[in-house]
């Protein structure tokens, strides 16, 4: 069985730096920031609410951070959707197939199983998605979604410090 674990964190850890590429954004892109911010948020969303439930998560600071994964990317999302329409971009309905993934295999676990993966998870996303947004920061066009790239920054790095500690906590 630990055989088995260690392999799905070999796996994910792979996944993860495997769509580290995937997250740069061409320069001026602003469509494809939007769509792999949402597509971040919807995970950090639904992984939170994993977190947050009584059947998956078991230790309380798992169920303290997937509630403020859910309060704090849901404000994004609702700020990123009227950016979004400022500029005519149409937000995803759906996580992207990375996403998609990681998800399912979250949902396939429960308790101590599902702390360690979901903390390493949290600190995996959220390193790639400060790097998302400081590209966004950098190189996009549009002022307000540069702004708002710019903006998050510093909630983001938040979560990847929470992420961190959290990751310690659940794997000492």
């Amino acid at each position: 069985m630990k055989t088995f674990r260690i392999i799905g964190l070999i796996l994910i850890g792979a996944c993860t730096i495997q769509a580290c590429d995937k997250d740069d954004i061409d320069e001026g892109d602003e469509t494809e920031f939007v769509s792999k911010a949402a597509s971040s948020n919807m995970f950090e969303i639904e992984s939170g609410k994993l977190a947050a439930s009584a059947a998956k998560g078991a230790r309380a600071e798992v169920k303290n951070y997937g509630n403020m994964m859910i309060a704090d990317h849901t404000a994004a999302t609702i700020e990123l959707q009227a950016v979004a329409e400022q500029n005519g971009i149409a937000m995803p309905t759906s996580m992207n197939e990375e996403h998609r993934a990681m998800y399912n295999d979250l949902n396939a676990r429960s308790g101590a199983d599902f702390d360690r993966v979901y903390a390493q998870m949290m600190v995996d996303s959220h390193q790639r998605t400060v790097n998302l947004f400081e590209e966004a920061a950098d190189d996009l066009d549009d002022p307000e979604i540069k702004k708002f790239a710019q903006d998050k920054i510093p909630v983001l790095k938040m979560h990847l410090d929470h992420a961190v500690t959290l990751k310690n906590t659940v794997n000492p």
